[in-house]
């Protein structure tokens, strides 16, 4: 009864109600190394752990976490408005016992108590920064719950630090003061932390903080977070690793962590920027790198590479590129994007040239227009032994017709065709009138 006393359990049910609660489930034990259920599986029950370690898992194999008795998991599988499929593989670490609370149950208890199991779940995931959640549980384990009106302060930029807080529910708005105007530079939702700079630095609020979406907090005080740094190292560094994170010099905030997008463990970075854009990359373990602009429109989208679209808004700023891990120059691009500049008349030129030179690559390019023949049916052909003129002419049709594309044929036979892009870098955001100017003043102004 100790172990279910501090399980997870109890943010939904009383002592009284975990005692009826444990006669009706049932009890499952694993062996070291044996399988609880596999990503992709349906969710038909959540686990509470009673004794021995379980891992959490991604799709790859790559270890996310680890859990001890009176972990509750699986229960995001059976949310309400989920998919329903697991997102993460459980093996037990070591020899286990688990309690199995069905669907019905499970829903039964959501409905007494859902905002909590809610904030519980949503706090889980969005804080799997690395591979353990020992510092947060014991943040959480000596906090008090806090709550604020939208639009109400937790506190004010200057004032003493006397806390942090973990969001629980609602949004937090951080707000700068520039030139006596408030400027919204971050939202911060549930599972993220703040106020944590002032008490690890013993300095003053460095911002404000205003409450949004009936916000909810953990707040814990100065000093019992001093208290358990001393105790337990890592959470410093746990702290620490989230101001590193969220720090962009001279343009705003950054934000940080580990997302599971189609049962891959991904880094997602989300780039909240003082003039008000936030932008969200994510790179996948194979190198594939995408960004884009929140709420940005997309009015045209040229290839810089093959596998390398950009995206552009109606004035010629980049919102958004994806990149497959092979374009030289995607720091580039990204400096470009987060500058929110225009892109200067030659740079428009440069990806203009660009997008023509990847274009007559392209494996859907018309070769012969006359009969439709492709790039890429060329290719297979010649790959496949195809070595004259006439033989392709033969096999394909391409230049019977009219023949003008037998001059472009005729480079892809002898193997004297330049197949490689020429990389093309769009250099620096020019700084000129406009929005350029104005950048380079706020840079000057923030750094000075």
């Amino acid at each position: 009864m100790t172990i279910l006393q501090r399980s997870q359990l109890t943010a939904i049910q009383t002592a009284g109600h975990l005692v009826r609660l444990v006669r009706q489930l049932e009890t499952r034990s694993l062996a070291a190394g044996e399988r609880l259920c596999t990503v992709g599986d349906d969710g038909d029950a959540a686990y509470l752990l009673t004794l021995g370690t379980l891992e959490i898992r991604a799709a790859d194999g790559t270890l996310l976490d680890t859990e001890g008795p009176g972990a509750l998991v699986g229960e995001q599988a059976l949310m309400p408005g989920g998919s329903g499929k697991r997102n993460a593989t459980l093996v037990a670490q070591t020899d286990c016992r688990v309690l199995v609370v069905d669907r019905s149950t499970f829903l039964k208890l959501l409905e007494q108590r859902r905002a909590a199991l809610e904030a519980l779940s949503a706090a889980r995931t969005r804080n799997r920064l690395g591979r353990t959640l020992a510092p947060l549980r014991a943040l959480l384990a000596v906090s008090e719950e806090r709550s604020w009106e939208d639009g109400e302060f937790a506190f004010r930029e200057g004032a003493a630090a006397d806390g942090l807080y973990l969001v629980l529910a609602g949004q937090a708005h951080v707000v700068l003061s520039q030139q006596g105007e408030p400027v919204h530079v971050a939202t911060l939702y549930p599972g993220q932390c703040f106020g944590e700079a002032g008490v690890l630095n013993d300095a003053p609020r460095n911002a404000s903080v205003v409450g949004q979406h009936h916000l909810r907090a953990a707040f814990v005080p100065a000093e019992r977070v001093r208290a358990l740094r001393a105790a337990d190292p890592s959470l410093e560094a746990f702290l620490r690793s989230l101001i590193r994170s969220r720090e962009l010099p001279h343009l705003g905030l950054a934000s940080q962590h580990t997302v599971v997008e189609d049962g891959e463990v991904c880094i997602q970075t989300t780039f909240a920027l003082h003039d008000g854009r936030e932008l969200v990359a994510l790179r996948r373990p194979d190198g594939r790198y995408a960004l884009r602009q929140t709420g940005s429109e997309v009015h045209e989208t040229v290839h810089i590479a093959a596998a390398t679209p950009v995206h552009l808004d109606a004035e010629g700023r980049i919102v958004g590129f994806e990149d497959d891990g092979h374009y030289e120059d995607v720091g580039g691009l990204q400096t470009l994007a987060l500058d929110g500049s225009p892109l200067s008349l030659s740079q428009r030129r440069l990806l203009k040239k660009a997008a023509k030179a990847t274009a007559k690559l392209a494996p859907d390019k018309v070769m012969c227009r006359c009969l439709n023949v492709d790039r890429q049916t060329l290719v297979g052909c010649i790959a496949g032994g195809v070595d004259t003129l006439e033989s392709l002419q033969e096999a394909t049709g391409c230049g019977t017709g009219c023949g003008g594309c037998i001059r472009r044929i005729m480079p892809m036979l002898d193997g004297q065709e330049d197949a490689v892009v020429p990389l093309v870098r769009l250099g620096p955001p020019e700084q000129g009138g406009g929005r350029a100017g104005f950048m380079g003043w706020l840079r000057g102004a923030l750094g000075g």
